[in-house]
This record gives structure tokens, sequence and C-alpha cells, in this order.
């Protein structure tokens, strides 16, 4: 997902601060354009959380502060910014925004695969750079809200057929019909102070039986 300067701007800012107090990692090789970003940044709330000369470094600042988001340069140098973006994303790190000069329309075509969140244009325009980070953390807290929902939904999917073997197992094994074998794994859970799930783990187990 890309995001330039576009119309959502003045709708997101929401005053001159927006998202009050986001942690945000720079990285860029310049050192006069991350003081520049870090100005701006700092001038509109946000806290720069770390910054970085090369993107080992970035990398290493991801992983260990997990920001808020992290603005790269597409010209870091060493590690490649979008194999960076791309392992934030497979582990959800933290979105990616990159920095780019216009004549490098080549890697923006490869950022649109879907692992960069958003690009700001070189010079920095404040309100442009300020729209980006607002839509991204908007953006980001969105999707990973909807991926947590997605994976609560595969566990408790996961957690009812585990239940439901363990019920049939009980009603084979032991002769309890469908409420007796409820009640027995719901004694038990109450009993040793163990999910529901966790004790039918442990009747199937005892059987040596698969939850398909």
């Amino acid at each position: 997902m890309l995001l330039g300067k576009s119309l959502f701007s003045k709708a997101v800012l929401r005053g001159a601060h927006g998202m009050y107090g986001l942690n945000i990692i720079i990285g860029n090789s310049d050192i006069k354009e991350r003081k520049n970003l870090r100005d701006i940044l700092t001038r509109n709330g946000y806290h720069v959380a770390g910054e970085a000369a090369d993107g080992y470094s970035a990398m290493k600042l991801i992983r260990s502060l997990q920001p808020d988001v992290a603005i790269l340069d597409s010209q870091l140098n060493g590690q490649n910014v979008l194999d960076i973006a791309r392992i934030s994303a497979e582990d959800h790190l933290a979105p990616i925004i990159l920095t780019t000069d216009y004549n490098r329309r080549n890697l923006l075509d490869k950022a649109k695969e879907g692992w960069v969140f958003g690009f700001i244009m070189k010079p920095f325009d404040e309100e442009q750079l300020v729209a980006t980070v607002e839509i991204t953390a908007v953006v980001y807290k969105k999707i990973a809200a909807k991926e947590k929902q997605v994976e609560d939904l595969k566990y408790q999917l996961q957690a009812r057929k585990a239940i439901e073997k363990a019920k049939g197992l009980l009603m084979v094994r032991k002769g309890y019909s469908e409420e007796q074998a409820y009640k027995w794994m719901r004694d038990q859970s109450m009993e040793k102070r163990k999910s529901l799930e966790t004790i039918a783990l442990a009747v199937i187990k005892t059987y040596h039986a698969k939850v398909n």
C-alpha cells in the first residue's frame, strides 16, 4: 500500500500534532536529512525513538523497539530497504515509509508489491510527511487489529474442534452421554484451573487421538 500527498491529508491531521506521541525510527545515511526529518517530526509532536545511518542498524532498531512507524531512505546504506520492509511486515514489527527522489521510480514500482506502506518524495514537504505518517499509523493499527481478530477466530475454532473430539472420545471410552462428557471436562477445568481446551487436549493425548 502506497501513500503520498493526498486529499486525505487535512482530514487526518487533526490539528498540528495529529497522533501525538507516536514512536518513530529514522533510517537515513545522510546526517542532514536525518536532522531535517527529526526536526519536522518533533515539531509535530512525534517521538523519534531511534536513528540509524545504515540498513543493518535500522533493522536492529525496528526489531528491538517495534516503533509505530519507521521512515527509511531508499538509498540507505547496507541492508536493502525493501528487504527490511518485507521482514518488518512478515514479522509484524512496524509499517515502513520510504523517502525517495523522483528519479527512483523503479523502486516505487517494486514498493507497490505490498511491503511498503507509504512514500515521501524529496525535498520533504512537512504537510505530506505528517499526513503520510498519520495515515500509515492508522491503517497499520487497523490491519493489526483485523489480523488479531482472525487469529482469535482460528484459535477458537481449533479449541472447539479439540473439545468436540474429546467429548466423542469420552462418550466412546467411558460410556458418557454428550452432556456427561462435557460436564466432566468442565469439572476438570475448574478443579485443575486449566482451560477447557487444555483438558480436551489431555483427553485426546490419553487416547492417542488426533484433532482433525
